[in-house]
């Protein structure tokens, strides 16, 4: 027997046996689940670049089948050396955006075709130099939101027609001015959480999340809260309808942060505990498809060492990540950047 609406928990999903479709639940009605699957080498691909190991910075792009077990492929190179950039991605293209080569920050925007392998190439230029933002897009647009330009964090989000190359444009702002925080999204609304809100005392990161109306210019608007601050690089992921925020610090590099947090794109509210990473790690990078949360590189808090795992979590299901393999060479210490072509920006 069907529980009455009332009763029907919030994102709760079903399988429609008379559509043969699955859908979820709004708070007021089902809704069918759009996926996209592309077909490259059996599955969706995520792409992360850059990053910094035993202090070199690097521009190498690893790249792995989210939906297979094995380990990371060499990809091609980016057009510069980068920690911590900002990276989003259509079904067609991976763009890479501002960081820190070394010396200063930069307003470099390069990309990549994700279905064959091969170096970046220069897409434009950012609005400023910048690094240390969140990534998010949906099929058409990339936003480059927040993070550090210059010695300062400023709130700012540029905006970039992923299909067409070109100079980026100003979009809005975000609701709080933060930098090592993440991002991810729905086609209709991206999600900013966590990290360092520009003073270097733990007391002031942030477990605040917002959202962005993606359609339309205009400025972020309070979401919730994490359960948790989440300073110096959480990441986050998401399908459609579900987004999962993890890793990060607080309120020191000691205090290490191993659950994965879920929260509902499609309505406004806190976070809730769905899962723990099977190692915890800051300034890393995940991406998503829309049956798989996938978290790549990153460093250990409290060490020196990389994190060279990729592992993945289920969005149906959450628990305990899982391995899917390792990256290429001696993995990332930190301030790497992921995207893929089947990410829930992508419908």
């Amino acid at each position: 027997m069907s529980l009455p609406p009332s009763e029907i928990p919030l994102g709760a999903i079903r399988f429609n046996s008379d559509s043969q479709k699955l859908e979820y639940w709004n708070g007021s009605a089902w809704f069918q689940i759009h996926t996209f699957s592309p077909n490259l080498d059996g599955g969706g691909r995520a792409l992360l670049g850059g990053g910094v190991h035993a202090n070199t910075y690097l521009n190498i792009i690893d790249y792995v089948t989210i939906s297979t077990q094995g380990n990371a492929i060499d990809f091609g190179d980016l057009s510069y050396t980068e920690y911590a950039a900002r990276s989003f991605s259509s079904s067609t293209r991976g763009l890479w955006y501002g960081g820190y080569p070394g010396g200063t920050t930069v307003n470099t925007i390069s990309f990549v075709t994700i279905s064959s392998t091969g170096d970046a190439a220069d897409f434009g230029d950012a609005t400023n130099r910048n690094s240390s933002g969140a990534g998010l897009s949906n099929a058409t647009r990339g936003l480059a939101a927040t993070g550090s330009y210059g010695p300062a964090t400023a709130n700012n989000i540029d905006m970039v027609t992923i299909a067409s190359t070109g100079n980026a444009t100003d979009f809005g702002d975000t609701f709080l001015a933060r930098s090592n925080c993440s991002g991810c999204g729905s086609p209709t609304r991206g999600i900013v959480a966590g990290g360092n809100p520009g003073s270097p005392s733990p007391a002031n990161n942030s477990n605040n999340i917002e959202f962005i109306t993606m359609s339309s210019l205009g400025n972020g608007n309070d979401f919730g809260d994490l359960l948790q601050v989440r300073a110096d690089g959480p990441f986050g992921g998401s399908n459609s309808t579900r987004a999962f925020l993890a890793g990060g610090v607080f309120p020191s590099p000691e205090a290490q942060i191993f659950n994965i947090e879920k929260i509902e794109i499609a309505t406004t509210g806190n976070a809730i505990d769905f899962g723990d990473l099977k190692n915890n790690s800051q300034h890393g990078n995940a991406t998503a498809s829309s049956v798989r949360f996938v978290s790549m590189g990153g460093a250990f808090p409290s060490s020196p060492y990389s994190v060279e795992e990729v592992q993945y979590a289920n969005f149906a299901t959450g628990g305990t990540a899982l391995n899917l393999g390792d990256l290429t060479g001696s993995g990332r210490w930190s301030g790497d950047a992921a995207c893929s072509n089947a990410h829930g920006g992508l419908g």
